[in-house]
C-alpha cells in the first residue's frame, strides 16, 4: 500500500519546496472511497455502538459524496484536454 506524508512544509516564503510535485488527485480518491465501503460493511455488521457507527457512517458519506463528486469533476476535466 501506498503511504502518504501526512503534511507538505511551505517555506518561509509562502511557497512550496521544489522538489515538490502534485500527484494527481484520482491516485488519492480510489482507496479512500475503498476504504469507505469498507466501514459501511463494518457498520452493517456491529453488534455494539451502533448509534455512534451509524454517526461515523454518516460522516463517511459525506465525504465519499465529495471525493466522487471531484473524481467526475477531474474526469470531465481529462476527457475535455
Amino acid at each position: 500500500q501506498q503511504q502518504l506524508k501526512s503534511a507538505v512544509y511551505l517555506r518561509r516564503d509562502g511557497e512550496l519546496p521544489l522538489d515538490f510535485h502534485f500527484q494527481p488527485v484520482m491516485d488519492f480518491i480510489d482507496p479512500i472511497l475503498s476504504i469507505a465501503s469498507h466501514i459501511y460493511t463494518l457498520v452493517d455488521n456491529v453488534k455494539a455502538n451502533k448509534k455512534r457507527c451509524r454517526r461515523v457512517a454518516q460522516r463517511v458519506k459525506a465525504l465519499d459524496e465529495l471525493l466522487r463528486s471531484i473524481k467526475k469533476r477531474e474526469a470531465v476535466q481529462i476527457s475535455a484536454e
